[in-house]
């Protein structure tokens, strides 16, 4: 798949630039935040109890958070701590058990990927990966937007704005 990676510049003073907008691709098929796991032992006499995220959950996130990097890297994007605007659109794979006329419905725009993750879990996810990397805390996102297709291949399309 071939890499996508934007950014619109705008001035910021004394002649400098920096990227106002990133977008980039991540070629992966979308997937949720899971819940965090938790455990209960037992230590000098009080219940201790420890939350974590499951293996798998960081194994994605990592994955995830590489095409983060690639991206802000080429778009020379800086880590931003003020209010922005998120877009995600994931794109599902189309069952190889749908009939010509699902697909048909599929590109006509009356038939949508109705499977888990949940969309709002699977902002969430780009979300936490992001953070860190693209924004300082995840409260600065004050604008979302997204949706879920059908598309080969599967991906997530990701787009980051300043919203000042």
């Amino acid at each position: 798949m071939k890499k996508t990676i934007q950014a619109n510049l705008k001035k910021t003073g004394e002649g400098d630039r920096r990227p106002a907008a990133i977008s980039f691709t991540i070629p992966l098929r979308p997937t949720g935040q899971m819940r965090g796991r938790a455990t209960a032992f037992l230590k000098d006499g009080r219940y201790i109890a420890r939350v974590y995220k499951h293996k798998k959950q960081r194994g994605r996130e990592g994955q995830i958070a590489a095409y983060v990097v690639e991206a802000a890297l080429a778009a020379k994007w800086e880590k931003r701590s003020n209010a922005m605007g998120l877009t995600v659109v994931a794109f599902f794979p189309i069952p190889k058990s749908f009939s010509k006329a699902k697909r048909v419905e599929i590109f006509s725009g009356h038939l949508f990927p109705e499977v888990t993750p949940d969309l709002d879990n699977i902002v969430k996810q780009i979300k936490d990966v992001c953070e860190g990397i693209l924004f300082d805390n995840d409260k600065r996102i004050c604008r979302v937007s997204a949706a879920k297709f059908y598309g080969d291949p599967a991906r997530a399309r990701v787009m980051l704005w300043d919203l000042v």
